[in-house]
């Protein structure tokens, strides 16, 4: 028997709660692969989470011990999809044991917010909404990540888009004003009307090519798909989520004066002429500006969960649209081109 099937076999002996709260040890470890295994399908089959999640977040708020979340994988500058993807395993964990987690990460090194403010309270709320609470009391939560985390390809599994959509909803709440900059962009431009969303990257996704992550589609095949949900079901607009202005005239050009798109800066031009990696990179002369992306950025999504349809190439947008939307799309259709 190999060493790490026997390894295996011993950690699904120990009791769940037990098993839990040593994981972090084990993620130290060479074992941190098994570790990660066995958690993955141990929580899914045991975890209080799974089978009673008012229970367990009774039972946290009840015994008021708290834990502060205070880094990810990477040291984050900016809020985006790869942090709530670090902070939701961390938030699952401390649940998980029976904590109330406190997302407590500062953006590093950044100098483009005006404050020095938690970069999670600048979009959302807190995971179980604690305002007040005794710092010096509170453990540090021992993890940067866990495996128990969305994956891309959980949206063509409907019981974890589910879970997932009942975790962002549940944990993952946007902040008051935040709510109110969707609300009114959604009124000004998909209130009232049919719409297919659509969620197609470009920049550093399609330049650098992350290993694992997957393929955009080709414009002609997503074009071919649009024009056959419209026809079929009557759709009068695309709401187009892209962060590269070439795509978006492409777009306007194949379905003219249907294409819709919220307030936002194309990053294409600066992200090309400067020969960047990351779309984080690019920084426009404006206050506050890396803010303003990820708020235009997350209102965008937003206005793709809220579209009656979705054709997309799948990506961390796209993704968070599906669990946000709870499967509730009169139709989808998700392009698989494999990964790179």
């Amino acid at each position: 028997m190999k060493i790490g099937n026997f390894v295996s076999r011993v950690l699904k002996t120990i009791p769940y709660g037990s098993f839990v709260k040593m994981y972090p040890s084990l993620r130290n470890t060479q074992l941190v692969d098994v570790a990660d295994a066995v958690y993955y399908e141990r929580f899914f089959k045991e975890s209080k989470l799974i089978s009673n999640p008012e229970g367990c977040i009774n039972k946290a708020l009840k015994n008021k011990k708290y834990i502060l979340i205070k880094e990810g994988l990477w040291k984050y500058q900016v809020v985006n999809f790869c942090f709530v993807r670090d902070m939701i395993s961390n938030i699952i964990w401390s649940l998980d044991c029976g904590y109330i987690p406190i997302v407590d990460v500062y953006p590093n090194d950044s100098d483009y917010y005006s404050d020095n403010g938690r970069l999670w309270d600048m979009f959302f709320k807190q995971p179980l909404g604690t305002t007040e609470f005794d710092a010096k009391s509170a453990r540090i939560c021992p993890l940067k990540t866990s495996s128990i985390k969305p994956s891309m390809y959980d949206v063509k599994d409907t019981d974890k888009s589910n879970f997932w959509g009942y975790i962002l909803k549940s944990f993952v709440k946007y902040n008051d004003s935040v709510l109110k900059y969707f609300d009114e962009e959604y009124k000004q431009l998909l209130e009232d009307k049919s719409a297919i969303g659509c969620v197609i990257r470009s920049t550093d996704y399609t330049k650098t090519k992350p290993k694992g992550h997957p393929k955009q589609p080709p414009l002609k095949d997503v074009f071919s798909k649009l024009h056959e949900v419209m026809q079929k079901y009557n759709v009068e607009y695309i709401y187009l989520a892209t962060e590269d202005k070439n795509i978006a005239d492409c777009f306007k050009k194949e379905f003219p004066d249907k294409i819709i798109e919220n307030k936002r800066h194309y990053f294409n031009e600066l992200f090309d002429s400067a020969d960047l990696n990351r779309v984080s990179q690019v920084h426009f002369s404006r206050q506050n500006d890396d803010f303003l992306k990820i708020l235009e950025y997350f209102s965008s999504i937003n206005l793709v969960s809220h579209c009656d349809y979705l054709v997309t190439g799948l990506c961390g947008g796209s993704e968070m649209a599906i669990y946000r939307n709870g499967n509730q799309y009169k139709y989808s259709y998700v392009f698989d081109n494999g990964v790179y």
